[in-house]
């Protein structure tokens, strides 16, 4: 009680930290006097953290934030990613499970949080502010960060589902799934994610491939255990491209997950060619091919005239004949 007291009296914002991450520091090391407590952070496969309005960033330690304000968003992801990692390294030595941080960004606030969580963070749950900083949402979809997005939520509290921007993320091959958000508030059912896939379906016209390519982005994006992922969507599921596609459990044609590929792929050449300066001559190199490719074109139209007008002319002699 005298560490707690000592904590209030000196920071809301350290007090914040003690009270989160101190008891699932402590099963670490004394896991027998935590027995509840550690079978739920065995379970647990992530942290979130809701986006609150920015207060001045300030090079001062959480211990030392005394302030009425809370503090930048950006400061509070830092210091809770920092102690994460100490979290999970002592976790990973001991063979316990560690956690990811995806935390609640990109819904409101400003459009720098997503920047910060970038940085950052495994993930973003929300993260609709994107459409706002298209530099950002490329690096997104460079880095095929995981985005959990809440149309339905987003619908009542934020951004109607006429201008949300999910169905322009997934057409874009940004990593995009579907969650629920507030369940127990805005969902009608026992199962309120079958009725964000069902309203998705009806309002974008999507077809079963979509809905299997966005339920396939979600469970890659769990926390669920590598078994059961390998058991549910294939065991080279963490790899990237088509290779980690299995159409008999992922229920998504290979021809998708190529095009996927081939896209994304297309795009990093381009970073990095121009990161090295020989962008210019790769846009000639395909401004060459785009051109044979238009010659290509022309010659089969003309060869393709040519035997119409030898046919013709085939048939004209034969009716001079006959007459």
């Amino acid at each position: 009680m005298c560490e707690i007291a000592q904590y209030m009296a000196t920071s809301t914002t350290e007090l914040f930290f003690f009270f989160f991450l101190g008891p699932v520091h402590q099963t670490y090391s004394t896991i027998f006097d935590h027995s509840l407590l550690s079978c739920f952070v065995q379970n647990a496969p992530r942290f979130t953290r809701r986006s609150l309005a920015d207060a001045h960033l300030e090079e001062v330690s959480p211990l030392e934030w005394d302030r009425a304000e809370n503090p930048a968003y950006a400061y509070q992801l830092y210091v809770f990613q920092a102690n994460l990692s100490v979290l999970n390294k002592l976790r990973e030595r001991k063979g316990m499970n560690t956690f990811s941080f995806r935390p609640h960004c990109g819904e409101s606030g400003d459009v720098m949080h997503l920047a910060a969580a970038f940085m950052l963070c495994g993930g973003v749950s929300h993260g609709v502010n994107l459409n706002k900083n298209p530099t950002l949402e490329y690096l997104f979809y460079l880095e095929q960060i995981g985005i959990a997005v809440s149309p339905t939520s987003n619908n009542f509290l934020f951004l109607k589902m006429k201008d949300s921007p999910f169905d322009k993320m997934f057409k874009r091959g940004l990593n995009v799934s579907i969650s629920t958000d507030d369940p127990m508030l805005f969902h009608l059912s026992h199962h309120p994610l079958l009725e964000e896939y069902s309203i998705c379906r009806q309002f974008w016209s999507y077809s079963i491939t979509d809905l299997s390519e966005i339920a396939n982005n979600s469970c890659r994006q769990s926390g669920f255990d590598h078994a059961w992922k390998m058991q549910w969507i294939g065991i080279n599921y963490f790899e990237h491209g088509a290779k980690r596609n299995v159409p008999d459990k992922t229920n998504i044609p290979m021809i998708r997950s190529q095009f996927r590929e081939e896209t994304w792929e297309t795009q990093n050449t381009f970073v990095e060619k121009n990161a090295a300066g020989t962008y210019k001559l790769l846009q000639c190199q395909h401004q060459s091919s785009f051109d044979l490719f238009k010659q290509a074109d022309k010659r089969e139209e003309l060869e393709k005239r040519n035997h119409e007008l030898e046919k013709e002319l085939s048939e004209l002699k034969k009716l001079i004949k006959k007459g």
